[in-house]
């Protein structure tokens, strides 16, 4: 088998274990799931009627998974052990490494992510052998620095009683953290809960 055939052999190995991982998840939402689910169909239906070079099945298969390159979770790392113990050669963005380089996460879901699934993630064999002890501690100060700066941003809003305009669209990242990490509760009274969503809803 020539090179690019092997290569399409492996994407399409990796879309069935995507499936796979896919339909037994508890942590992806339906939509999502369908949508995956989809668009790789798609996308394999377009290689197998159009005749591309490796190169650009390779860029490709950048966007095909897309989802499992910028995302944080135990579906992703399942995702990405099940690949390297095929002998998948698909290269992996691993977004724990970018948020280890350089403080921070990209975004918001993949902090949510973080936060939420930290022990299940930490627990995992293939996060073991990627960070050391070290590295995992930093981590996770990274995910205590980000909710601490969250906090802050709500706190100085809530006693503003607005949102600078310039400070739009982290407050509202904010907002989403606070309310999918469940930590609103922790932080402010339901009568403060409430007045933050009043700002924010007065500042659109």
């Amino acid at each position: 088998m020539d090179a690019k055939n092997l290569f399409k052999s492996q994407i399409q190995q990796a879309v069935d274990i995507q499936n796979e991982i896919v339909a037994a998840s508890i942590y992806i939402d339906p939509l999502t799931k369908k949508a995956l689910i989809q668009s790789t169909a798609i996308f394999l239906d377009s290689i197998a009627a159009h005749e591309f070079s490796l190169s650009q099945l390779k860029s490709f298969s950048k966007d095909l998974f897309i989802y499992w390159q910028e995302s944080i979770g135990v579906d992703v790392e399942k995702f990405w052990t099940r690949l390297q113990n095929e002998g998948i050669c698909i290269e992996r963005k691993d977004e724990l490494i970018f948020a280890l380089t350089k403080g921070r996460f990209r975004r918001v879901e993949q902090s949510i992510a973080s936060r939420n699934y930290w022990d299940l993630l930490m627990s995992m064999e293939s996060i073991q052998i990627r960070f050391s002890a070290s590295d995992r501690d930093k981590i996770k100060g990274i995910i205590d620095n980000d909710e601490r700066a969250r906090l802050q941003i709500l706190q100085k809003c809530l006693a503003k009683k607005s949102v600078p305009g310039y400070q739009y669209l982290k407050f509202g990242e904010c907002v989403a953290y606070f309310e999918s990490c469940g930590l609103f509760d922790k932080y402010f009274s339901s009568s403060e809960k409430e007045e933050l969503y009043i700002i924010w809803k007065n500042s659109n």
